[in-house]
């Protein structure tokens, strides 16, 4: 037998293959189910900072970024002297 799946409130999920159909409305336990809004009315979404995200995103790229160019002088130093003493060893 499988597990029951759960939604991420904890929340059981039932399959709708094994249920039988009804008149009724499913019922449920989450908040919105208990309000008197109806299907076709809008429910307002909370406002958001978007500005402090676009800061905050910014900032951590330009961070990435001087990370990525500090590993990539990095290499390019190393292929340096590896290219280096391979010219050596090949002059030998």
């Amino acid at each position: 037998m499988t597990e029951p799946r759960t939604h991420a409130s904890g929340e059981e999920l039932h399959s709708t293959e094994s249920q039988k159909p009804t008149d009724e409305p499913p019922q449920s336990s989450s908040p919105h189910s208990q309000s008197s809004q109806g299907p076709d009315e809008i429910i307002p979404i909370p406002p958001y900072d978007w500005d402090d995200l676009q800061s905050r995103f910014s900032q951590a790229m330009e961070e990435k970024t001087s990370e990525e160019e500090s590993v990539r002088k990095e290499y390019e130093s190393l292929v340096a002297v590896r290219t280096k003493d391979l010219d050596v060893s090949a002059q030998d």
